[in-house]
């Protein structure tokens, strides 16, 4: 039951993690430059109230995205043996990555990517408590 429920987590996070709009600062962005492979670098949850209260799961699992030059995504996430897909697409206008979430925003920095999303819940030992998810990929 316990694997279920990291599992059925893990999804959640990869849908949250990719329904995203972008306040960006990089200049007019082109699709074409998030085409390729990157691999998630930094996955941790971060307290609203403290920021002191992080909670880092990136050893728990593995995660991938290859980006096509049309925005077509897919993510790859392994945990526990387990392997999870989840496509979809992305788009670029100006500076700005979209796919229309309010609470997620993109910044493309260097060869990363961070989505936020402010959104979240999460439990640092004391009970749910409002959260920032950070999740941030590096290009290959």
């Amino acid at each position: 039951m316990k694997t279920l429920k990291f599992f059925s987590l893990m999804m959640a996070l990869l849908i949250a993690s990719f329904s995203c709009s972008d306040n960006g600062t990089n200049g007019d962005l082109d699709i074409n430059d998030l085409e390729g492979t990157w691999d998630l670098v930094e996955y941790k949850f971060i307290s609203q109230a403290d920021a002191n209260k992080v909670e880092d799961l990136l050893s728990q699992f593995t995660m991938n995205m290859k980006i096509d030059k049309d925005g077509n995504f897919t993510t790859t996430v392994t945990a526990q043996g387990q392997t999870f897909t989840q496509s979809g697409k992305m788009s670029t206008n100006g500076d700005n990555i979209s796919s229309g979430d309010p609470d997620v925003t993109v910044k493309r920095e260097g060869n990363k990517l961070i989505f936020e999303d402010t959104s979240e819940q999460h439990d640092f030992g004391s009970g749910s408590e409002a959260a920032t998810l950070r999740t941030v990929f590096q290009k290959r």
